[in-house]
Protein backbone atom coordinates (compact mmCIF):
# COMPACT_ATOMS: atom_id res chain seq x y z
CA UNK A 1 0.00 0.00 0.00
CA UNK A 2 2.88 2.01 0.16
CA UNK A 3 4.01 2.15 -3.38
CA UNK A 4 0.96 1.89 -4.64
CA UNK A 5 -0.38 5.47 -2.90
CA UNK A 6 2.99 6.52 -2.14
CA UNK A 7 3.90 6.38 -5.88
CA UNK A 8 0.58 7.17 -7.97
CA UNK A 9 0.53 10.59 -9.88
CA UNK A 10 -2.74 10.85 -8.54
CA UNK A 11 -5.52 9.23 -6.75
CA UNK A 12 -9.10 9.93 -7.40
CA UNK A 13 -12.77 8.56 -7.37
CA UNK A 14 -14.86 9.32 -10.44
CA UNK A 15 -17.44 7.80 -13.16
CA UNK A 16 -16.78 6.46 -16.92
CA UNK A 17 -18.43 8.42 -19.27
CA UNK A 18 -16.57 7.55 -22.20
CA UNK A 19 -14.20 4.65 -23.32
CA UNK A 20 -13.57 4.54 -26.87
CA UNK A 21 -11.20 2.17 -29.10
CA UNK A 22 -9.24 3.86 -31.65
CA UNK A 23 -5.99 2.81 -33.82
CA UNK A 24 -1.99 4.52 -34.23
CA UNK A 25 0.48 2.65 -35.67
CA UNK A 26 -1.54 -0.22 -36.44
CA UNK A 27 -2.57 -0.84 -33.01
CA UNK A 28 -5.81 -0.74 -30.95
CA UNK A 29 -5.38 1.68 -28.03
CA UNK A 30 -8.38 2.75 -25.47
CA UNK A 31 -9.34 5.91 -24.34
CA UNK A 32 -11.23 6.30 -21.44
CA UNK A 33 -12.78 9.64 -19.55
CA UNK A 34 -14.12 10.02 -16.53
CA UNK A 35 -16.01 12.53 -14.63
CA UNK A 36 -13.97 12.68 -11.48
CA UNK A 37 -15.71 13.46 -8.04
CA UNK A 38 -13.10 14.18 -6.21
CA UNK A 39 -9.16 13.72 -5.97
CA UNK A 40 -6.82 12.47 -3.36
CA UNK A 41 -3.76 14.10 -4.98
CA UNK A 42 -1.63 15.99 -2.77
CA UNK A 43 -1.09 18.93 -5.64
CA UNK A 44 -4.62 19.37 -5.61
CA UNK A 45 -7.08 19.76 -3.14
CA UNK A 46 -10.94 17.92 -3.92
CA UNK A 47 -12.96 20.22 -5.36
CA UNK A 48 -10.29 21.49 -7.77
CA UNK A 49 -9.91 18.59 -10.00
CA UNK A 50 -10.64 18.98 -13.77
CA UNK A 51 -14.09 17.99 -14.30
CA UNK A 52 -13.10 15.43 -16.62
CA UNK A 53 -9.86 13.11 -16.99
CA UNK A 54 -8.69 11.35 -20.09
CA UNK A 55 -5.85 8.72 -20.15
CA UNK A 56 -4.79 6.32 -22.72
CA UNK A 57 -4.36 2.29 -22.52
CA UNK A 58 -2.50 -0.34 -25.28
CA UNK A 59 -5.33 -2.54 -26.08
CA UNK A 60 -8.57 -3.05 -27.40
CA UNK A 61 -10.96 -4.26 -30.01
CA UNK A 62 -11.31 -2.87 -33.46
CA UNK A 63 -13.28 -5.97 -34.45
CA UNK A 64 -10.58 -7.41 -37.15
CA UNK A 65 -7.91 -5.93 -34.88
CA UNK A 66 -7.60 -6.90 -31.36
CA UNK A 67 -5.34 -6.62 -28.71
CA UNK A 68 -5.17 -7.32 -24.89
CA UNK A 69 -2.70 -7.88 -22.22
CA UNK A 70 -2.13 -9.40 -18.75
CA UNK A 71 -3.26 -6.98 -15.86
CA UNK A 72 -5.11 -4.78 -18.75
CA UNK A 73 -7.70 -2.79 -16.62
CA UNK A 74 -11.10 -2.93 -18.11
CA UNK A 75 -13.89 -0.09 -17.42
CA UNK A 76 -17.77 0.04 -17.96
CA UNK A 77 -19.67 2.76 -18.74
CA UNK A 78 -21.47 4.39 -16.46
CA UNK A 79 -19.53 2.78 -13.41
CA UNK A 80 -17.97 4.43 -10.57
CA UNK A 81 -14.04 3.26 -9.72
CA UNK A 82 -11.05 4.34 -7.19
CA UNK A 83 -8.20 4.42 -9.67
CA UNK A 84 -4.23 5.26 -8.29
CA UNK A 85 -3.46 6.92 -11.24
CA UNK A 86 0.27 6.39 -12.94
CA UNK A 87 2.21 9.46 -14.04
CA UNK A 88 0.75 10.58 -17.82
CA UNK A 89 3.95 11.50 -18.92
CA UNK A 90 5.53 7.81 -18.12
CA UNK A 91 4.75 6.16 -21.70
CA UNK A 92 3.64 2.89 -20.21
CA UNK A 93 0.51 0.52 -21.24
CA UNK A 94 -1.65 2.15 -19.18
CA UNK A 95 -2.28 4.95 -16.99
CA UNK A 96 -3.19 2.91 -13.71
CA UNK A 97 -0.37 2.51 -11.27
CA UNK A 98 0.10 -1.15 -10.30
CA UNK A 99 -2.01 -2.46 -13.19
CA UNK A 100 -4.84 -4.47 -11.58
CA UNK A 101 -4.13 -3.42 -7.79
CA UNK A 102 -4.49 -0.14 -8.84
CA UNK A 103 -7.89 0.59 -9.93
CA UNK A 104 -11.31 -0.87 -8.05
CA UNK A 105 -14.84 -0.39 -8.90
CA UNK A 106 -17.71 1.02 -7.04
CA UNK A 107 -20.27 -1.26 -5.45
CA UNK A 108 -23.72 -0.12 -3.25
CA UNK A 109 -24.98 -2.19 -0.51
CA UNK A 110 -28.46 -3.59 -1.34
CA UNK A 111 -29.52 -2.26 2.50
CA UNK A 112 -28.08 1.16 2.54
CA UNK A 113 -26.07 3.25 0.62
CA UNK A 114 -22.51 2.43 1.68
CA UNK A 115 -20.20 2.40 -1.05
CA UNK A 116 -17.38 -0.23 -1.36
CA UNK A 117 -14.29 -0.83 -3.27
CA UNK A 118 -14.03 -3.99 -5.10
CA UNK A 119 -10.47 -4.80 -7.38
CA UNK A 120 -10.46 -6.03 -10.96
CA UNK A 121 -11.87 -9.97 -10.00
CA UNK A 122 -14.65 -8.42 -7.53
CA UNK A 123 -12.64 -8.85 -4.62
CA UNK A 124 -13.57 -6.56 -1.46
CA UNK A 125 -10.82 -5.39 1.23
CA UNK A 126 -10.88 -6.94 4.48
CA UNK A 127 -7.47 -4.67 5.52
CA UNK A 128 -4.35 -4.73 5.23
CA UNK A 129 -2.13 -7.93 5.10
CA UNK A 130 1.81 -8.18 4.96
CA UNK A 131 1.87 -3.87 3.38
CA UNK A 132 -1.17 -5.06 1.47
CA UNK A 133 -4.60 -4.55 0.47
CA UNK A 134 -5.95 -8.07 2.24
CA UNK A 135 -9.02 -9.42 -0.28
CA UNK A 136 -11.55 -11.70 -0.21
CA UNK A 137 -13.28 -14.01 -2.90
CA UNK A 138 -15.19 -12.11 -5.31
CA UNK A 139 -18.08 -10.46 -3.92
CA UNK A 140 -21.78 -11.54 -4.83
CA UNK A 141 -23.88 -8.91 -2.52
CA UNK A 142 -23.29 -6.46 0.31
CA UNK A 143 -25.93 -6.42 2.97
CA UNK A 144 -24.98 -3.87 5.88
CA UNK A 145 -21.06 -4.35 5.56
CA UNK A 146 -21.52 -8.26 4.91
CA UNK A 147 -20.26 -8.98 1.76
CA UNK A 148 -21.32 -12.50 0.48
CA UNK A 149 -18.46 -14.41 -1.17
CA UNK A 150 -18.53 -16.32 -4.58
CA UNK A 151 -18.22 -20.45 -3.25
CA UNK A 152 -15.16 -21.21 -2.56
CA UNK A 153 -13.27 -24.90 -3.70
CA UNK A 154 -12.31 -26.74 -0.54
CA UNK A 155 -8.71 -27.29 -0.34
CA UNK A 156 -7.59 -30.71 0.19
CA UNK A 157 -3.96 -31.44 1.84
CA UNK A 158 -2.12 -34.86 0.75
CA UNK A 159 -4.88 -37.34 0.36
CA UNK A 160 -2.52 -39.61 2.29
CA UNK A 161 0.09 -38.99 4.53
CA UNK A 162 3.58 -41.05 5.03
CA UNK A 163 1.52 -42.42 8.53
CA UNK A 164 -1.34 -43.46 6.49
CA UNK A 165 -3.72 -40.62 8.06
CA UNK A 166 -6.15 -39.15 5.26
CA UNK A 167 -6.20 -35.34 4.68
CA UNK A 168 -8.02 -32.65 6.02
CA UNK A 169 -10.22 -30.47 4.36
CA UNK A 170 -9.27 -26.69 4.88
CA UNK A 171 -12.79 -24.80 4.21
CA UNK A 172 -13.76 -20.71 3.87
CA UNK A 173 -16.45 -18.15 5.17
CA UNK A 174 -18.90 -17.37 2.82
CA UNK A 175 -19.62 -14.38 4.41
CA UNK A 176 -16.84 -11.65 5.50
CA UNK A 177 -16.72 -7.45 6.60
CA UNK A 178 -15.07 -5.16 4.25
CA UNK A 179 -14.27 -1.97 4.25
CA UNK A 180 -16.39 0.98 2.82
CA UNK A 181 -14.90 3.68 0.33
CA UNK A 182 -14.38 5.69 3.24
CA UNK A 183 -12.33 3.25 4.96
CA UNK A 184 -10.02 2.42 2.78
CA UNK A 185 -9.26 6.31 1.97
CA UNK A 186 -9.06 6.81 5.36
CA UNK A 187 -5.81 4.02 5.06
CA UNK A 188 -4.52 5.46 1.90
CA UNK A 189 -4.26 8.67 3.78
CA UNK A 190 -3.21 7.83 6.85
CA UNK A 191 -0.12 6.24 4.42
CA UNK A 192 0.25 9.40 2.62
CA UNK A 193 0.42 11.94 5.80
CA UNK A 194 -3.05 13.46 5.05
CA UNK A 195 -5.57 15.04 6.62
CA UNK A 196 -9.27 13.83 6.61
CA UNK A 197 -11.22 15.39 3.69
CA UNK A 198 -14.78 13.97 3.25
CA UNK A 199 -14.64 12.49 -0.06
CA UNK A 200 -17.69 13.35 -2.70
CA UNK A 201 -20.17 10.05 -3.71
CA UNK A 202 -20.49 9.53 -7.30
CA UNK A 203 -23.78 9.12 -8.62
CA UNK A 204 -23.33 5.99 -10.03
CA UNK A 205 -22.66 3.15 -8.38
CA UNK A 206 -23.86 -0.43 -9.10
CA UNK A 207 -23.87 -4.06 -8.08
CA UNK A 208 -21.28 -6.73 -7.30
CA UNK A 209 -21.08 -8.94 -10.65
CA UNK A 210 -19.71 -11.82 -8.62
CA UNK A 211 -16.22 -11.37 -10.28
CA UNK A 212 -13.91 -14.50 -11.14
CA UNK A 213 -13.34 -16.80 -8.34
CA UNK A 214 -9.40 -17.03 -8.00
CA UNK A 215 -9.38 -19.54 -4.89
CA UNK A 216 -8.60 -22.04 -6.83
CA UNK A 217 -5.30 -21.76 -7.07
CA UNK A 218 -2.16 -20.83 -4.45
CA UNK A 219 -1.20 -17.09 -4.44
CA UNK A 220 2.61 -17.10 -5.45
CA UNK A 221 3.22 -13.24 -5.31
CA UNK A 222 2.96 -10.84 -2.82
CA UNK A 223 4.13 -8.06 -3.96
CA UNK A 224 0.92 -6.48 -4.11
CA UNK A 225 0.68 -5.98 -7.55
CA UNK A 226 0.01 -8.89 -8.97
CA UNK A 227 -1.76 -12.31 -8.10
CA UNK A 228 0.33 -15.35 -9.63
CA UNK A 229 -1.64 -18.70 -8.98
CA UNK A 230 -0.47 -22.17 -9.60
CA UNK A 231 -3.17 -24.26 -10.10
CA UNK A 232 -3.65 -27.68 -8.43
CA UNK A 233 -5.34 -31.01 -9.21
CA UNK A 234 -6.19 -33.42 -7.11
CA UNK A 235 -4.74 -36.91 -7.44
CA UNK A 236 -6.45 -40.27 -6.56
CA UNK A 237 -5.15 -41.72 -3.25
CA UNK A 238 -3.90 -45.06 -5.22
CA UNK A 239 -1.26 -42.79 -6.93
Amino acid sequence: IHELAGDAHSILVGTVTSVKVFERDGVPRTKVTLQVVGSLDQARKPGRNPRLVSFEQLGGDLGPARLHHDHQPIWEMGESYLVFRADPEAGGMHEVHGGEAGYYRLIRDVHDQEIYPVDAHGRGIMGIKAGRFDLSRPVRMVRDGIATLTPGEPFFDAPVSSDGRVGTVATFEDEVEILDLDEVLEIVRDTLGMADRPMPRPESVGFPTGGTNLQRGLGLCWCGFHDIFLRYQQIHPSW
